[in-house]
Order: C-alpha cells, then structure tokens, then sequence
C-alpha cells in the first residue's frame, strides 16, 4: 500500500506547459530568435540551465537565455493574470481523496521556488503539500533523481511506497531513478518504449489515480478507504 503521493506542477497540477511553450515562441518572435515548438517541447520538465542548454544546440550561444527567461515567466503571468490559473482536471477530487484518506502529499518541481509557491497560492492549494521541492533547492535537476530522492527523505518514507505523478519523460526517468512509482498523466508529450518500462501506470486523468490507489491497497485495507 502506497503512503505518500507525489506531484510534479506543472502540465500535472496546473495546465501551464502550453502557456510555456507558446510563450517561448512569442519571445523568440520579439527577440529575432527561431525559438520553434520543438526547441520548446524538448525543454518541458528541465531545469532553467538544461533548457539554455537545449535552446543552444539549435541556436548557438545565447548569453541573453536568463533575460528571455524573464521574459517568458512574464509573459505566462500576464496570462494567468487574465484568465485565471489553468487547473488539470480532477485535481480537486484527488486532493480531496488523499487527504480524507491520510496519505502523505509533496511536491516535486523542477519549478524555482518562489514561482512554485505563488502558483500553489493563486490555486489555493498551498497547504495541501508538505515538504514542496523545488528546482532551486537541489543540486542536480530532472531527469536525476535528487528532487525525488530530497521528497522521499523529508516524507520520512522509502521510495517504493511514494507514488509520483509526472506528465514529462524527464520527470518520470527522475522518478523511476529515485526508486519510487511513476504514474504518467500525459500532457504534451506521450511516453514511448523506453518510458513505458519505467511506469507503474499511464493514466488519462487525475481522477484515475484514485482508483490506482484503491486497487493497491491490501483487500483488507480497502474497507477503510472511501474511493469517493
């Protein structure tokens, strides 16, 4: 039986990878920059340096990468700002579930602090997660599994009882690295072969989770959890 739940942010919790890649091409546009849907795409789930890094492979050395950077957050800001922030279908209801039911809930994101936290405040849903990791707090970024591993240590659990919610490839080889049990939830990017080994579940929503959890209970303990 599973104790603890782990969620990845972004393209998981809140629909805000479209935003991101859409932005990146709108920076590219107002920077003279060929910043493609690809580029964009092949960056989801990376950490600020890895993302420069990926852009460079197509575009050669752009030490402006931290002011387009700034750029782009502004940009998915003003969006948020206008049309409220996007979140994934079924999140309520799984929260709900998991903490009527007692399990333990983190965050892992690739996601700089302060913006993490400000997302979570802006959907209400704060409070719901302790620990929270972020990008800026360890040393090594998706797809290692320092954020997983840092998660696991501050849950006081062992990986194999924490399930991970991921919706990249990145994030799911970080996850299946630190030992725990990914769950792809898809958003942009299905998983192929390769990451189709690393996977306890693919699953369509948050929503389905709840009965992952449910059939992974012992019989026994299924009695005393509300799949509601």
């Amino acid at each position: 039986m599973f104790k603890a739940v782990i969620f990845d942010m972004d393209g998981l919790i809140f629909d805000t990878e479209r935003l991101n890649v859409d932005a990146w091409q709108t920076v590219g546009q107002n920077n003279g920059l060929a910043i493609t849907e690809k580029m964009a795409l092949e960056a989801v789930g990376l950490s600020p340096a890895l993302t420069k890094a990926v852009f460079e492979t197509y575009l050669g050395e752009l030490p402006q990468f931290y002011e387009l950077r700034e750029q782009r957050i502004h940009f998915v800001r003003q969006s948020i700002a206008e049309h409220g922030m996007p979140v994934k279908k079924g999140l309520t209801e799984l929260l709900d579930f998991l903490l009527k039911n007692g399990y333990k809930l983190a965050l892992a994101t690739s996601t700089p602090r302060a913006l993490a936290t400000s997302y979570l405040e802006l959907a209400g849903i704060l409070d719901c997660f302790d620990p929270i990791v972020c990008g800026d707090m360890i040393e090594h970024s998706k797809p290692a599994p320092d954020i997983y591993l840092k998660a696991c240590e501050l849950l006081h659990e062992a990986p194999e009882n924490c399930l991970t919610l991921e919706d990249s490839p990145v994030g799911v080889k970080a996850a299946w690295l630190a030992g725990t049990r990914p769950v792809m939830i898809p958003d942009l990017i299905e998983p192929d072969e390769a990451v189709g080994r690393m996977l306890y579940a693919c699953v369509d929503s948050l929503m389905d989770v709840i009965q992952l959890l449910y059939q992974a209970a012992p019989e026994e303990d299924q009695r005393s959890i509300d799949p509601q």
